[in-house]
């Protein structure tokens, strides 16, 4: 296995681990959250020593077969993976469509049974990244650097939507029909938040992992630290922390070359001289934030109307 092969395995296998470990994005959402007890029962089977030679092959494998093309198909297929592995586990069915006279309602991300109780379970799950706002009011907003998602948005579907589609009458009558009766729903979304720079600086002491955003005149306007490393980050690098680095750049500019080019953020991290992330933050283009603004101002309207 060449040295790119075996970073992008491990890869996988760091963000499958980031998965099984990571506290819901917003606990104190009104959502059935997976049990702390639950997540940590998938986290002990998989950081068991003889757990990763057995497995990440088949992860590695996985992959290598069904490349991913977007985050979030990327992040599913990592809990498909998870699901199908544990031995508590037994994956039923997959973005299970729920259909009223050929009209789709929506879908269930998962249908699990949990063996140890032999229980039938509904699972939403999802990987989110939000940047901190102030709106017109001087609340905090999250929003996705795409401008096309807010926390607030996402987590009141998931509750007014996603969950109450699994308990519609024709996804009850459906999932029986297939010998599925559903006792338990459970939501599973990992993600950061990134504060805004003048709330959380970017620079970290070593160990401490601080999630940023700032735009590109002010990360470049920034004095650089002597000795310090950057490295821009790929999509399905977005999860986990990064380990053994071993191409990052100390120029701010390089490793965000690419806000200009992309005309949107860019995640960046720091990393430190022994190859291990420090801290890490996304880079905006100068007119981000008061396109976060407008895009605020047109939900604040389109609410009203």
């Amino acid at each position: 296995m060449s040295e790119e092969q075996k970073e992008t395995c491990c890869l996988h296998w760091h963000n499958l681990l980031w998965t099984v470990t990571q506290e819901a994005i917003a606990p104190n959402a009104p959502l059935p959250w997976l049990e702390p007890s639950r997540l940590q029962g998938l986290a002990e089977f998989y950081v068991r020593p003889q757990t990763r030679p057995a497995l990440e092959p088949l992860l590695e494998k996985r992959f290598k077969e069904y490349p991913h093309r977007r985050l979030g198909i990327y992040f599913e297929d990592l809990c498909a993976f998870i699901f199908e592995h544990h031995p508590d586990y037994r994956l039923l069915a997959r973005n299970l469509p729920i259909r009223d006279s050929g009209k789709t309602l929506g879908e269930l991300d998962f249908v699990l049974e949990y063996l140890p109780e032999q229980a039938i379970e509904h699972w939403e799950v999802a990987v989110k990244f939000y940047l901190q706002v102030r709106d017109g009011t001087g609340q905090t907003v999250w929003v996705g650097p795409g401008l096309r998602d807010r926390l607030d948005v996402k987590l009141a579907r998931m509750a007014n939507h996603q969950f109450p589609i699994a308990t519609d009458d024709r996804a009850t009558a459906l999932l029986l029909e297939k010998g599925m009766a559903v006792s338990r729903h459970c939501a599973l979304v990992p993600g950061r938040l990134f504060h805004h720079y003048h709330q959380q600086q970017p620079h970290a002491t070593h160990g401490t992992h601080r999630n940023w955003w700032t735009d590109l005149d002010s990360f470049l306007d920034e004095d650089s630290e002597c000795g310090e490393l950057w490295r821009p980050l790929k999509r399905t690098e977005w999860l986990a922390d990064l380990h053994q680095v071993d191409d990052a750049t100390p120029s701010r500019a390089e490793a965000a070359k690419a806000v200009n080019s992309l005309r949107r953020p860019v995640c960046i991290a720091q990393i430190d001289h022994s190859g291990t992330e420090i801290t890490r933050g996304f880079v905006t283009p100068a007119d981000w934030p008061d396109r976060a603004q407008r895009t605020l101002q047109g939900d604040r309207a389109g609410t009203k109307g």
